[in-house]
């Protein structure tokens, strides 16, 4: 028999050898395989906080927007000085609130601030805070706190931190106040700045697949699932260019007037 000590030790790697494989499961987008790991941690020790933050990500991810907050309120009861709890828990409010009575979204939103200003005192370069917190201010009304020229000094501060997040935050600032046209520049920058970025590809496909711009997105797309097959989003992008052209041809081969007149025709 192994002594005790080799055997603790054996239970924890196998506990962290899950937690990896959970997380990236999580992190390539696959909620409803985590899902059910995740529920079983949490079956056998529901004081898992790294499983209850995990659990309120994938409920989030999944648009169970309640079902988010009390595993959120529980990992950043268990471990108060981990800051990405505390953003995970923001984001929960701050989605809530989202589809709340005007009475309740006051109460919300001074949670979900009071969250990132938490959040950002206990690692000040966390860039999902910053973001958090830079949407915050985009969307508030000035009477209770909103302001263009901070949300743009947290822009630039992202951008210092993670030119990609930074990237994401401009092309917010871009869209609240219509400068949509800049959108595909600010994109473009940062995957030449970091060309082997998968969210920063997998948004510039996502862009030109809206901008119907297909063989540029086809392109990006396949970077980027090269980079990492297993994550779905350049997959989804890819399924769905394959779908709209495989639609065009489909109406091209059936119209008369389409491809110059060349359509295929029913047989006699």
């Amino acid at each position: 028999m192994a002594p005790a000590p080799l055997v603790l030790l054996a239970a924890v790697l196998v506990s962290a050898s899950a937690d990896r494989g959970i997380e990236k499961l999580v992190a390539e987008g696959h909620f409803k395989r985590a899902l059910p790991l995740v529920q079983a941690r949490l079956a056998s020790n529901p004081d898992d906080a790294p499983a209850n933050y995990l659990l309120s990500f994938i409920n989030l991810a999944m648009d169970d927007r309640e079902g988010a907050l009390s595993p959120a309120e529980r990992a950043v009861a268990m471990q108060p000085d981990n800051s990405a709890y505390h953003v995970q828990l923001a984001e929960s409010l701050g989605s809530i609130a989202e589809r709340a009575s005007v009475l309740s979204q006051i109460t919300l939103t001074r949670r979900f601030k009071k969250e990132i200003e938490t959040a950002l005192a206990l690692d000040p370069k966390n860039a999902e805070a910053l973001f958090d917190l830079m949407k915050f201010y985009v969307r508030a009304p000035a009477l209770f706190g909103g302001d263009m020229k901070k949300a743009h000094a947290l822009a630039d501060e992202i951008v210092a931190i993670d030119p990609v997040e930074g990237a994401f935050a401009l092309v917010h600032l871009a869209k609240a106040e219509d400068r949509r046209d800049e959108i595909e520049g600010i994109l473009s920058a940062a995957v030449q700045t970091r060309s082997q970025s998968y969210a920063a590809l997998t948004a510039l496909a996502q862009y030109l697949f809206k901008h119907d711009a297909l063989d540029r997105a086809d392109a990006h797309a396949r970077a980027a699932h090269a980079l990492d097959p297993g994550r779905t989003n350049a997959y989804l992008v890819r399924a769905a260019i394959f779908a709209r052209r495989s639609k065009r041809r489909k109406a091209c081969s059936t119209s008369s007037s389409c491809c110059g007149g060349r359509g295929r025709r029913p047989k006699r």
